[in-house]
């Protein structure tokens, strides 16, 4: 990528059925694991900040894996970072 090109990089909210381990921080740099619930069931929600597209496909990858169910994928704003 040339000098001063900006990236895109985007902050992902990640919803896995279940109770995943906070083990996730050790996968994935600067993960954030929470888990909600709605009575019934029980969700696990990984926010992954400044995230590029490879990381994710990787991280979803990961989940695939380890056959967790996958909920939903949320993107929020992109982040410009300059690669200088």
């Amino acid at each position: 990528m040339a000098r001063d090109q900006k990236q895109d990089v985007s902050i992902y909210r990640i919803v896995l059925k279940g109770r995943v381990q906070k083990r996730w921080h050790d996968w994935v740099e600067g993960v954030n694991v929470r888990w909600s619930s709605d009575g019934d069931s029980t969700f696990t929600i990984l926010e992954c900040p400044a995230m590029d597209q490879a990381a994710l496909h990787g991280l979803l990858a990961r989940i695939r894996d380890l056959n967790l169910t996958l909920l939903q994928v949320e993107r929020a704003e992109p982040i410009e970072r300059s690669s200088s």
